[in-house]
């Protein structure tokens, strides 16, 4: 996932969980310090878009062939195929493909109407208590739409990602996407550029 964004996602996932108080300019500036403090690894905000180092372990390990790397913005933009190009790696059948595919099951961000949130969070709990006691396809009808109405009931625009913000991590991935480029074998340049990220 283009790390830019994947960096800002997860700080705003803290921030309306309640576990981030820090604007995120600061956040990833105080990376460092709160590695040293004993902060936990979902912390590391940029940490875990450095990508070149987390894969060439098990390239070296495995061998290049024997790793399958999924970039998530082609996956999204084509998710049968990609799933399909997943399976026929994995040697098994590619014709089953899960009736789910198209649903996005993380909502990060606020909530437009809180009460419909928390009347989708108790669902979900209950859903999970009674899975076993209703149909599946019932089962999978009723979570299909909860994915859908909590996807809808979010907005991110109260936490814009600033092109300051978006320039000065652009200048810290460069190095490691164009390493993890040659690794994988496709050029992530693209992520680095404010409009080719996409809406943020």
């Amino acid at each position: 996932r283009n790390p830019i964004k994947r960096a800002h996602s997860t700080w705003v996932h803290m921030v309306t969980n309640g576990r981030e108080t820090l604007s995120f300019h600061d956040a990833v500036n105080a990376e460092a310090d709160r590695a040293k403090r004993g902060y936990g690894d979902f912390w590391q905000y940029t940490g875990h878009g450095f990508y070149a180092r987390q894969i060439e372990p098990f390239f070296d390990a495995f061998g290049r062939e024997n790793v399958h790397v999924i970039v998530l913005e082609d996956f999204n933009n084509d998710r049968q195929a990609g799933f399909g190009k997943l399976l026929r790696w994995l040697g098994v059948d590619d014709t089953i493909l899960p009736k789910d595919l198209d649903i996005a099951y993380g909502h990060t961000g606020r909530a437009k109407n809180p009460a419909l949130k928390a009347a989708l969070n108790v669902a979900t709990q209950a859903g999970v208590k009674l899975k076993r006691a209703i149909p599946k396809n019932l089962y999978d009808r009723a979570r299909i739409l909860n994915a859908r109405l909590g996807r809808m009931n979010t907005t991110r625009d109260v936490y814009p990602l600033e092109d300051e913000m978006w320039d000065l991590l652009a200048d810290r991935f460069r190095a490691d996407l164009q390493q993890t480029g040659t690794l994988i074998g496709q050029d992530l340049s693209h992520w680095l550029e404010r409009s080719a990220g996409g809406t943020r």
